[in-house]
C-alpha cells in the first residue's frame, strides 16, 4: 500500500504561566491508501489533540506542536499558512467530530451547511450544489432527501445528524476522513447503521480513515491496523486481529481482557484498575508505571523506546527488552 499520512516524532506542549507540559510525546505512526485505521485509548490519552493537529484545528494558545513532522502526499502540513490549510482541510482531509449537535450551526438549514463546504472549495453553480447535496445525502442512507435539506438540525434525530456530519466530510471526496468517536452517544442499532456506513464508503470511494474511539469492539468492525494510545504516548501498534490475539503491551492486553470479559459468566467485568494520569501527574519513566501489574524498576525512571517486534507489530515496554 503506499502511504497517505505519516507523523513523525510529534510532540505536542501545553503551555501556561507556570509551566509546560507535552500531552503527547513522539507520536510515531502512518495511514496508507485506501486504510482505515484506528486510534484506542482511554479518554484523556492525547487521541483527540492528535487529530486536531493533523488539520491545525489546535486551540493555539495555549497548545503548540512543539516538534515534529505531519505529511500528507508529500507535503508538510505543519510549515502550511492558514490559507494554504483551508485548502485542505475540508477538500483532502475532512473531519467528523464527537457531538454533531454542536457541531451543527442551529440557524442554518441541513443544505445550508452541506452547500457551505462546497462554496470555499469549488466552483459549482448553485443548482449543481443543490444536486450535489441531495446525492450525498442518499450515500448516506438519508431517506427524504429533499425535505431533509430544508430542516435544521433540531428537527433531526442523533442518528440523522451523525448522518449529515459524515455528508459534510465526504462531499468533496476527500483522501482522508477523520472520525472522532462517531458513535458516541447514538444506541447500539444506531451505532451499528452508522459503522456499516463508513465501512460501505471506505469500500466504495476509497477513502482512508482515521478512527478514533475508546471502544475496541469499534476497532474490531472497522479498522485494518490499530495504534494503542496511553498517557500521550502510543504504546502498541499492529493489525487488529494481531492486536485481539498477541497484544504485547500490559495496557493492550487490559483493554483486550475487558472486552473479552463480556462474554463470560461472571458477577465482575474486567476493568484495568486506577486512572489515566493528568499531564501535571505523569512521571519520567513509563506513563502506565503506577496501573502496571508488571513493572519493573526501570520502568518508573526511563521510557522505553517505540520498537518494532515482528513484522508490523510495534511495542513500548521494557518487558522485551534486555534490561540490565
Amino acid at each position: 500500500m503506499e502511504e497517505l499520512l505519516k507523523i513523525h516524532d510529534l510532540t505536542i506542549e501545553l503551555r501556561t504561566k507556570k509551566a509546560r507540559y507535552n500531552l503527547v510525546e513522539n507520536i510515531d505512526f502512518t495511514v496508507n491508501e485506501k486504510e482505515a485505521f484506528g486510534i484506542v485509548g482511554e479518554s484523556g490519552c492525547g487521541k483527540s489533540i492528535t487529530a486536531y493537529s493533523i488539520i491545525n484545528l489546535l486551540s493555539t494558545p495555549p497548545l503548540y506542536i512543539k516538534k515534529g513532522s505531519i505529511n500528507f502526499k508529500g507535503k508538510e502540513l505543519t510549515n502550511l499558512s492558514s490559507k494554504e490549510m483551508r485548502k485542505i482541510r475540508g477538500n483532502e482531509i475532512s473531519m467528523i467530530f464527537q457531538e454533531p449537535m454542536t457541531a451543527l450551526d442551529p440557524l442554518f438549514t441541513i443544505g445550508e451547511q452541506l452547500k457551505e463546504v462546497m462554496q470555499i472549495h469549488t466552483k459549482l453553480t448553485d443548482k449543481e450544489m443543490d444536486n450535489k447535496v441531495i446525492e450525498t445525502l442518499k450515500k448516506v442512507e438519508i431517506p427524504r432527501a429533499e425535505q431533509i435539506v430544508n430542516d435544521y438540525p433540531h428537527q433531526l434525530s442523533g442518528g440523522m445528524l451523525q448522518r449529515v456530519m459524515i455528508a459534510i466530510s465526504m462531499i468533496n471526496n476527500p483522501k482522508l476522513l477523520i472520525a472522532d468517536e462517531p458513535t458516541t452517544a447514538l444506541d447500539v442499532t444506531i451505532q451499528a447503521q452508522i459503522l456499516d456506513l463508513m465501512n460501505g464508503l471506505k469500500e466504495k470511494f476509497g477513502t482512508s480513515i482515521i478512527m478514533i474511539t475508546h471502544d475496541l469492539g469499534v476497532i474490531s468492525e472497522t479498522c485494518d491496523r490499530v495504534a494503542v494510545f496511553y498517557g500521550g504516548h502510543v504504546v502498541e501498534i499492529s493489525d487488529v486481529e494481531n492486536i485481539f490475539e498477541n497484544s504485547m503491551h500490559p495496557y493492550t492486553l487490559g483493554l483486550v481482557k475487558s472486552v473479552s470479559s463480556l462474554g463470560q459468566k461472571r458477577k465482575e467485568l474486567y476493568t484495568i484498575p486506577g486512572v489515566v494520569p493528568t499531564y501535571d501527574q505523569m512521571g519520567i519513566g513509563c506513563r502506565f508505571y503506577d496501573r502496571c501489574v508488571k513493572k519493573m524498576d526501570i520502568c518508573k525512571n526511563k521510557v522505553p523506546p517505540l520498537k518494532e517486534y515482528s513484522k508490523g507489530h510495534q511495542c513500548r515496554c521494557w518487558l522485551y527488552e534486555e534490561v540490565n
